[in-house]
């Protein structure tokens, strides 16, 4: 079976999917991250808008750490498959097309020298990326003189470069727009370019450069994508008539708000291209609500349903210790602490839950598992603390940090990677950062020594630079969390979740 590419489409024409435009677009805008999401949300959308000659421009993709898609991206010529599936009012909706809007793809650890050189590209004007709630974070290193490991190293560089080619002319300013899951997440990233800027002793020039002449925006996404589709890959490619090692499945719903004035969309006309976009002052309200209700839910439960012998989320909604669990967390834990009048709270809890059930969703536990600490930082944390100042006990988000612990325990190590082990012998890759997975093998490690789960969640929970804070102060949190660890330890997760369902 041929590969999917542009010479492919040039001579066959696909049955049951539709083609983007084959136009050959100038690159506008460098993509820091080739995940599902990106592809499934923001390339969607930049397709979405050639197609109907509103942006016409492609994309330069970059992956953001050693490991990624982009040899593969690149040897379909950017091409791949993306399927939006839903069922909205009791009828199916199932769009699949062929998204052509990235023109090619780099591994900036392989070909540095050529991630340079599109800074050095007139018509680039937009960067977008998402690299995880961890990606967004200050490293310090030298100045580069090859790749930084960093994503924000990455881009201080290329923004310099682009300063220097073009001589620090203010028309050649970059728009910023990131999609990681954190608050000001454009303005955090812009203070940590400076601070490299600093670092490595560039010019003031390219400091008030990168004030002046680029534009650094908040954003909230929001859209499930649940990426290849392995139990249907091969009958749809048979369908299809091409193979395709890049497909992507998500929702129909899709939301971005962006902090910035709505004259943005006369460059990037993504609310004239019909899409469900907000150009906003302040974005704050549609974040809480998002990132507290929807990823909070997520990550309040995964890892307990994970280790319960679950690995799909439709699945653990429709199990009756978990999904109850889940939703007694949301609706009596998460969504009083957020700042909203009840009725809208309540009305999206109800679309999140719906959205979690889509028969057409396989997003598994496992993915949705990856930098589970940051994650808990970002989207759990605050409802544990506006609980505690509520006078209440958060018992069923203790558990979810009981299940995190539990879930990052090793069972064995090769390589660098750790891996824990499920109830049945299943075996998991843990994915975070190398030190924050040191510190649970380490914790771990004590743990098989003297059977002290107490002193094993103390030291885990006092890790400030894990979770922005000392945990051990909130009170309560230590013995409520060391609680719900004893009873995953002696009867599993699935006991612990009935008991509080």
């Amino acid at each position: 079976m041929a590969l999917l590419t542009r010479a492919y489409l040039k001579e066959h024409t696909p049955q049951g999917i539709a083609v983007g435009s084959l136009k050959q677009y100038p690159e506008k805008v460098l993509q820091i991250g080739e995940g599902n999401f990106m592809r499934g949300f923001v390339d969607w959308m930049i397709d979405g808008l050639n197609r109907q000659g509103l942006f016409n421009g492609s994309i330069l993709v970059v992956h953001p750490t050693p490991r990624g898609h982009a040899a593969q991206l690149d040897a379909q010529d950017g091409l791949y498959s993306l399927i939006l599936r839903s069922r909205i009012d009791g009828q199916v909706r199932d769009d699949r097309q062929i998204v052509t809007a990235i023109d090619r793809a780099l591994d900036p650890y392989q070909q540095y020298e050529a991630f340079l050189a599109s800074a050095r590209q007139k018509e680039m004007r937009f960067i977008f990326s998402n690299t995880t709630e961890a990606g967004i974070a200050y490293v310090a290193q030298a100045r580069p003189d090859a790749c930084p490991e960093s994503f924000p190293a990455k881009l201080a560089i290329w923004l310099y470069e682009r300063y220097r080619a073009f001589g620090g002319a203010q028309d050649k300013g970059m728009v910023v727009i990131p999609c990681e899951l954190i608050e000001q997440n454009g303005q955090k990233l812009r203070q940590i370019i400076l601070r490299h800027a600093k670092d490595w002793g560039l010019e003031s020039g390219f400091e008030s450069w990168i004030t002046s002449a680029c534009t650094f925006l908040d954003t909230l996404v929001d859209r499930i994508v649940t990426g290849y589709p392995a139990a249907e890959a091969e009958s749809l490619q048979a369908a299809w008539g091409y193979e395709d090692r890049m497909i992507d499945t998500g929702e129909i719903f899709h939301f971005f708000a962006i902090q910035g004035d709505a004259s943005w969309d006369e460059e990037l006309p993504l609310v004239k291209g019909g899409y469900n976009v907000v150009w906003a002052r302040d974005i704050a309200p549609y974040r809480d609500r998002k990132v507290r209700l929807l990823n909070g839910a997520h990550t309040m439960s995964v890892l307990a349903a994970y280790l319960g012998g679950l690995d799909i989320v439709g699945e653990m909604v429709a199990d009756g210790d978990f999904g109850a669990f889940l939703r007694s967390g949301l609706y009596q834990e998460i969504i009083p602490g957020v700042a909203l009048p009840l009725e809208e709270k309540q009305a999206f809890a109800d679309a999140v839950l719906e959205r979690f059930s889509n028969p057409f969703m396989k997003h598994k536990l496992l993915d949705i598992s990856l930098n589970s600490v940051s994650k808990f930082k970002v989207r759990n944390l605050p409802s544990i603390k506006a609980a505690l100042e509520r006078g209440e006990t958060p018992r069923r988000l203790l558990l979810a940090l009981a299940a995190l612990f539990a879930f990052y325990r090793p069972a064995r190590q090769a390589d660098g990677a750790f891996f824990g082990r499920r109830a049945g012998g299943d075996e998991y890759p843990i994915r975070d950062d190398q030190e924050i997975l040191q510190a649970f093998a380490e914790a771990w490690a004590a743990y098989d020594a003297n059977a002290d789960a107490a002193a094993l969640v103390r030291a885990l929970c006092a890790r400030a630079d894990f979770w922005g804070e000392d945990l051990t102060r909130l009170p309560g949190l230590t013995a409520g969390v060391t609680e719900q660890l004893q009873t995953i330890l002696d009867k599993g997760t699935r006991a612990a979740c009935a008991a509080l369902k």
